[in-house]
């Protein structure tokens, strides 16, 4: 689970392959779902400055999203895929990148994955 900067969203991975935006000034239920994953989500993180959203999952496979959270009470959530990053190494026991997050500053994602390796994503 991942707060977002502002505090009013929250995003969820969970076992059954959903990844859950939540938005509370809306509604209690999510206010969208998004089936991406063929496996387990295992981390979900937000950027703290830039409007980048990530989810990582035992299928190895991490996937980004712009998502822009907007001041105007009138304007949903705007959830855009970016990319699906693959490098990861796969587990032969099922289990692929267990956490990712985002460096403070700059818009790199760090992921590590249930062999022992980390994985620096940069923009290249």
């Amino acid at each position: 689970m991942a707060v977002h900067p502002s505090g009013d969203h929250i995003l969820c991975g969970s076992y059954d392959k959903r990844l859950c935006w939540w938005d509370t000034d809306l509604s209690t239920k999510p206010h969208r779902i998004l089936r991406s994953h063929t496996k387990a989500i295992r981390s979900v993180a937000f950027h703290r400055s830039y409007p980048l959203c990530a989810s990582a999952s035992d299928d190895g496979a991490v996937h980004v999203y712009h998502s822009m959270v907007f001041n105007d009470m009138n304007q949903n959530v705007r959830i855009v895929p970016v990319n699906i990053l693959n490098g990861t190494p796969s587990a032969s026991s099922g289990v692929g990148v267990l956490q990712c997050c985002y460096h403070p500053t700059q818009p790199w994602l760090v992921t590590s994955c249930a062999d022992g390796s980390m994985l620096l994503w940069t923009q290249s």
